[in-house]
């Protein structure tokens, strides 16, 4: 919920300051939060690049936030799944024979 708050207020800031459409304001801010950086939209005025400085610690933060929550919730399915776990503890056995081969 606070991601998509940062991220729909940032994206409503360029399109008021920088004067970009909708679309490019999100896009710049979704390619900013994820340290993409294509610089292929910038911001011209002093007021954007200073919005920039401080929206890429807050957006990055979020960005990771979101990936991390997204990670465990997978990597949480994952070991529930018996088959998937299974499949994991053999390998993990094998990595660890081959381990101790060498």
């Amino acid at each position: 919920m606070i991601n998509s708050s940062v991220l729909g207020a940032a994206t409503v800031f360029y399109w008021l300051v920088e004067r970009w459409s909708l679309l490019d304001s999100a896009y710049f801010v979704v390619v900013t939060a994820a340290t993409i950086g294509y610089g292929d939209v910038v911001p011209q005025t002093s007021v954007g690049k200073l919005f920039t400085i401080g929206f890429v610690f807050v957006g990055v933060g979020l960005f990771v936030v979101l990936a991390t929550s997204v990670a465990s919730e997978f990597y949480r399915h994952v070991k529930e799944d018996p088959m998937i776990r299974d499949a994991l503890e053999e390998v993990e056995a094998h990595i660890d024979g081959h381990n101790r081969e060498t």
